[in-house]
């Protein structure tokens, strides 16, 4: 035998002996197990050694890798717009994450990819005003008069009476008779009288609209969970947490009342970041060593709008799902 390994059973006997009960009996013959290696028989007189194996769980009792997905149902909370109705809706949500056991109590942190999806219809009125101008023009003559004046025209005659008891007596009458003349200048002015009229027609135009709205997030959840209880192959569990999303697409409208039309938002207008909280409740099933399924029914609801505080509108979103997930277990 070598002399370090009779070393190290002498020192595992004396240790032994220190805080074992002993008592004298018989001869023993023990074996000595390092390593998973025997080494030689060592024959002890007249002790027996006894002792407890204490065996030591690790800190981590297991860890597993999942992939979840699934669909929810969204309510946007404090929203009120009386133009826009949200209708239907396909929201889906999917993603892997690594979850560590220790004890009954778990965490888990991953990556998902969340979009929510809808389809709204804004039904609004517009009204536009048709102008049109009616000209009417009315003819007017008018005659004015200019008198210049008068000049007189003299006209000179003789007459001549002849005495009919003398014919040689004769009387000549001179006559200048005159003649007044008067210039008028006439002038004839037309003129038309305008009329404009103007006619203001307003026209009313109900107006209903479809738009998708699509918000689209890559979350980080930390999630806590502890186990309520454990029966055959199956578990239960509850948690709670926190998510982290950040914006990566979006398609978001409002309406324009002055311009009388549907306008697309900015990215200006929307949170890059959405923080929510996580309530849930886990159901396990053992389906191998290493597999399980998980259902999980949550809770998540938002801890601000979507918008930011330059718009009118708080659209805060809370969500209600149910998760399916297949792991696999590192035991």
């Amino acid at each position: 035998m070598k002399p370090k390994i009779i070393k190290n059973i002498i020192f595992f006997i004396s240790l032994a002996l220190l805080f074992s009960g002993l008592s004298a009996q018989n001869d023993d013959t023990i074996k000595v197990h390092i390593q998973n290696q025997i080494y030689d028989t060592v024959i002890i007189h007249e002790t027996v050694i006894l002792y407890d194996t204490i065996w030591k769980d690790p800190l981590i009792n297991s860890y597993s890798l999942g992939f979840t997905t699934g669909s929810f149902f969204s309510v946007w909370r404090k929203f009120s717009n009386p133009i826009i109705n949200l209708s239907k809706q396909r929201n889906f949500s999917a993603g892997v994450d690594v979850e560590l056991e220790i004890d009954r109590w778990k965490f888990s942190s991953g990556f998902y990819l969340t979009e929510f999806k809808q389809n709204a219809l804004f039904n609004f009125t517009s009204e536009t005003i048709d102008s049109s101008i009616i000209t009417q023009i009315t003819p007017h003559n008018e005659t004015h008069y200019d008198t210049t004046g008068v000049h007189y025209e003299f006209i000179t005659f003789d007459s001549i009476f002849i005495n009919p008891n003398n014919t040689h007596d004769t009387i000549v009458i001179t006559y200048t008779d005159s003649i007044p003349h008067y210039d008028i200048d006439t002038t004839v002015v037309t003129y038309n009288d305008t009329v404009n009229t103007i006619k203001i027609d307003t026209i009313s135009r109900d107006t209903i609209a479809a738009r998708n709205f699509v918000y689209r997030y890559a979350e980080v959840p930390l999630i806590f969970k502890f186990r309520l209880a454990e029966f055959g192959k199956f578990q239960i569990d509850i948690g709670t947490g926190f998510i982290a999303g950040i914006l990566i697409k979006y398609e978001s409208y409002d309406y324009n009342s002055e311009a009388g039309k549907i306008v697309e938002h900015n990215k200006d207008d929307l949170y890059t970041f959405l923080p929510s909280l996580w309530f849930s409740a886990v159901i396990n099933y053992q389906i191998s060593e290493n597999f399980l399924i998980r259902l999980e029914p949550y809770y998540n609801p938002g801890l601000r709008s979507i918008y930011t505080k330059e718009l009118s509108y708080i659209k805060i979103p809370d969500r209600y799902g149910l998760r399916f997930g297949l792991r696999y277990c590192f035991n």
